[in-house]
């Protein structure tokens, strides 16, 4: 299986065994699912620099969540593949969110779907579209 298979795989376990939906995606505003992704992605980076039983026992400063979800494989492969599909997540919910503000030519925040506050309008104000 290739890794992108895997990621893929591994997202749509997220979403069918975890529920990990779209809908519970689009709470996290504030790149929780980058960051968590960032954190796997760095656990697997320490563990084939060598570091393997060392980095397992601690989480991540990036991990934005509390100890009991941070859940690494001693597999370097699994944590990469946990990362990608985290980050896969927050790409998702981030063009889910472009399309919403974008749809309602909304860039004030209020749309059902936003990201941290003002990224999208301070993006709007950049290319002269601010209401």
């Amino acid at each position: 299986m290739s890794g992108i298979e895997m990621i893929a795989a591994e997202r749509q376990r997220q979403i069918d065994v975890e529920g990990y939906t779209s809908k519970h995606d689009d709470k996290h505003m504030v790149a929780e699912l980058a960051e968590a992704g960032c954190a796997y992605a760095d656990m697997a980076a320490m563990q084939l620099g060598g570091l393997g039983d060392q980095a397992i026992k601690r989480v991540p400063d990036v991990f934005p969540w509390t100890v009991e979800w941070w859940k690494p494989s001693i597999d370097p492969v699994r944590n990469l593949v946990k990362a990608g599909a985290l980050i896969a997540a927050e790409i998702d919910r981030l063009q889910r969110e472009k399309q919403c503000c974008e749809r309602d030519n909304d860039y004030d925040g209020d749309c059902d779907i936003h990201s941290a506050p003002g990224v999208l309008r301070n993006k709007a104000m950049q290319q002269g579209e601010e209401k």
